[in-house]
């Protein structure tokens, strides 16, 4: 593919409507009736095309489906395959109603009911037509099965609301990034991601239906900016640690040496792997300062990969320079979803271990990745490294 499918990975629409690259993805098509009852995850889909006018509503599993709530917990599919991540999201429905960001109708107000559940929650959904039987694939949210418009949508049951969910829902004067500081660790980051998605966080008046796809950025952005900003003041890291993982034909290197905080996300792309033609690397990073605008390059991944990093240094409680690289094969055909980077980066972190040298960290993640140490030219956190004076240079 061209070269902009690397910087659009479907989500810039640089082609327009129609994404050559989707075209080549082989789907499933799953025929539903015009009558659905069945538990949502509990899940909720809003979407960004015509905003400020969006399309929300809850997504509800077919009759029959195995584990209904692992069907949108992405911080349970590490280790699953690809086949088995496409199957479950193939057995979800969506059901559709257009409405303003700013809109409260009880279409809106059922997605919210179920935005809050933490089980899954019996719900009943009456379309106007069969839905399209189409499996839709995104590069930054997960892939979502048959869609259809609803006439009528009912809960068959109150959903379990977490008491901090809750709380935070009925607080009105917090600020929605305060709300997902106090939320994180206590709820997975998919609840989150649908609480500030449903427009149930934030000051009362800045309250709105968020497009999913943003909200995931939103939230991996706010949380991690929120741990960075304490890491700060955290010690340095003593000695260099690494860590690595793989998933689908993805590989993750999560690499901290001492140092001030800065961070850098790095992708490659293997000859034949997906939006690519040949091996391909591209970065976005941030000075001890913070960024300035958008990683416009590697996107939302770029914020997933920092999470993982600011959970670690969290949890050790020093600052580091970190550095988290992703290198992609040519096995995974189907873009997933974000949450990839963020659960192979956790991964990664999980399995960090301190390493004597930095050279030795960096020797070692070659030897781990297929195209070696080609992601280290042109590193600007290794630059600034190596070029660093320290008081010991006099």
């Amino acid at each position: 593919m061209r070269e902009e499918c690397i910087r659009c990975k479907i989500g810039k629409n640089l082609c327009g409507d129609t994404c050559p690259y989707l075209e080549r993805i082989p789907a499933p098509k799953v025929e539903v009736d015009t009558e659905l009852f069945g538990p949502s995850p509990p899940a909720v889909f809003v979407g960004r095309r015509g905003y400020p006018r969006v399309n929300v509503g809850p997504m509800v599993s077919l009759p029959g489906t195995e584990e209904p709530g692992m069907l949108d917990s992405t911080e349970s599919w590490f280790g699953r395959s690809m086949d088995e991540v496409i199957g479950m999201r193939a057995s979800l429905v969506r059901g559709i109603v257009e409405t303003d960001v700013k809109g409260r109708n009880p279409f809106v107000e059922i997605g919210r009911e179920v935005a809050m559940a933490s089980r899954p929650v019996d719900t009943e959904m009456h379309f106007d037509r069969r839905p399209s039987p189409e499996i839709r694939v995104d590069g930054a949210t997960q892939p979502m099965g048959p869609s259809g418009r609803v006439e009528e949508m009912i809960l068959a049951e109150n959903p379990r609301v977490p008491r901090r969910v809750e709380h935070l829902v009925g607080d009105t004067d917090a600020r929605a990034s305060t709300a997902l500081s106090e939320l994180h660790g206590h709820v997975p980051v998919d609840h989150e991601i649908r609480l500030l998605s449903a427009g149930l966080l934030g000051r009362e008046r800045d309250r709105k239906l968020v497009p999913t796809r943003w909200s995931i950025t939103a939230v991996d952005s706010t949380l991690s900016r929120d741990m960075v900003d304490r890491i700060r003041d955290f010690r340095e890291l003593e000695a260099p640690m690494l860590g690595t993982a793989r998933h689908m034909d993805n590989r993750f290197a999560v690499l901290l040496f001492p140092g001030a905080w800065s961070f850098e996300f790095v992708e490659s792309f293997r000859e034949g792997a997906i939006w690519a033609t040949e091996p391909t690397v591209i970065r976005d990073w941030e000075p001890h300062g913070g960024r300035t605008g958008y990683a416009e390059v590697t996107a939302g991944a770029y914020y997933s990969g920092r999470l993982a990093a600011a959970e670690l240094l969290t949890s050790l409680r020093r600052q580091a320079r970190a550095i988290v690289v992703r290198e992609i094969g040519p096995e995974y055909i189907v873009p997933l979803g974000v949450w990839v980077v963020r659960e192979g980066a956790r991964s990664a972190a999980e399995n960090a271990e301190r390493v004597d040298t930095l050279d030795e960290g960096l020797r070692r993640a070659g030897g781990f990745f297929r195209m070696g140490r080609s992601w280290e030219a042109r590193s600007p956190v290794l630059r600034e490294e190596r070029e660093q004076t320290s008081l010991g240079d006099f």
